[in-house]
């Protein structure tokens, strides 16, 4: 009772397979149901496999038969099937146990990181975007440099070289070009 009761109040979605990837009884935790919509009775007996992506199956696969020969699987993110053909991100992992009557299972184990990823990925984006900004004002700074600052900075240079060469000649007009 304790444990169905814990299982059934985390967030965390739970569901026992077999070394195939078969949903075990007695079928997976509500969170499960609440998450990807599938009713515990619906999936009982179905392969877990099935709402997984198929990119992704084959690793799974893997990840379940470790886990049923003892070694812990590290956690994976996967995209899996909801019941209205949409689908989640699920970061899990698969854990060898002892289910019913002694017969060695897999616990899966998985949080729902849809939401989490798709902020993540928000953020990269107006990281992006601040960079592309900065960026911009950097090479309108460095074009308005160019066009104004540097070419009058050109044109005093010319100047001064020709107050230079006057200040021998006329000083008076050196002085104005100077004075300018």
């Amino acid at each position: 009772d304790f444990a169905g009761t814990v299982a059934n109040t985390i967030p965390v979605l739970l569901a026992t397979v077999d070394e195939n990837g078969r949903i075990l009884e007695p079928g997976p935790n509500r969170a499960f149901e609440q998450i990807l919509g599938w009713p515990g009775g619906d999936v009982v007996g179905r392969n877990l496999l099935e709402l997984i992506d198929d990119p992704d199956e084959y690793r799974a696969l893997m990840a379940i038969a470790s886990a049923a020969n003892g070694v812990p699987a590290a956690e994976r993110e996967s995209q899996w099937r909801c019941e209205d053909g949409s689908t989640r991100t699920i970061a899990w992992t698969a854990r060898q146990i002892l289910g019913l009557h002694g017969r060695v299972s897999v616990l899966v184990s998985g949080v729902d990181v849809t939401e989490r990823n798709r902020q993540e990925k928000e953020v990269r984006a107006s990281r992006q975007r601040i960079v592309e900004a900065a960026d911009a004002a950097r090479r309108k700074l460095e074009r308005n440099l160019h066009d104004g600052a540097q070419q009058r900075l050109v044109a005093l240079s010319v100047t001064l070289r020709l107050a230079e060469s006057q200040l021998q000649r006329d000083p008076a007009s050196a002085a104005e070009a100077i004075a300018g």
